[in-house]
């Protein structure tokens, strides 16, 4: 898809529906408190395929995810908009973009440390809570080191899905 393809019906259509399933999963940990806060970073999924699709579309879908998740509560769309969201929408795009693998990791994972370091720090939501005291010379290794091991593991799966699902849609 090009820069202009983001205005088809079929772009608008994949980016609604995949910021809706990207909202869902979000908050699922309101209603399914043990499942629901394991399945929450699939909602990395949804933003990324969307950013694979079109930059666009996963920017569209990453602010419409944020604004359904301020129904269920600005604490969900938050963590969404600085942890998940972001990653999916940065890992999509430069993926798409035939960006170097390590790249992609190093700029995701930034920018995944970037957003939490924002929750943490700005906003006061504890992240890693027994970093505190003597021991927080280590929580910015520890954030990045969790930020680029996460991001790894998000584009191998990311990848394996694109490449599944270009053998049944055209993306």
């Amino acid at each position: 898809m090009g820069y202009e393809d983001w205005k088809s019906p079929r772009s608008i259509t994949m980016g609604a529906l995949l910021a809706v399933l990207a909202s869902i999963i979000q908050a699922s940990a309101l209603y399914l408190p043990l499942l629901g806060i394991s399945l929450c970073s699939i909602s990395t999924l949804f933003v990324a395929l969307s950013g694979y699709l079109n930059a666009v579309t996963g920017m569209m879908t990453y602010l419409i995810s944020a604004i359904l998740l301020l129904f269920w509560g600005f604490p969900h769309a938050l963590v969404f908009m600085c942890s998940s969201g972001l990653l999916g929408l940065c890992l999509g795009v430069l993926l798409k973009r035939k960006y170097p693998i390590y790249a992609v990791a190093l700029i995701s994972s930034v920018c995944l440390s970037a957003g939490l370091l924002f929750a943490c720090k700005l906003l006061g939501i504890p992240l890693f809570p027994w970093l505190t005291g003597d021991n927080r010379l280590f929580f910015f290794p520890v954030l990045m080191l969790y930020s680029l091991i996460y991001t790894i593991v998000w584009i191998g799966l990311l990848s394996f899905t694109v490449e599944r699902l270009k053998e049944y849609v055209n993306i």
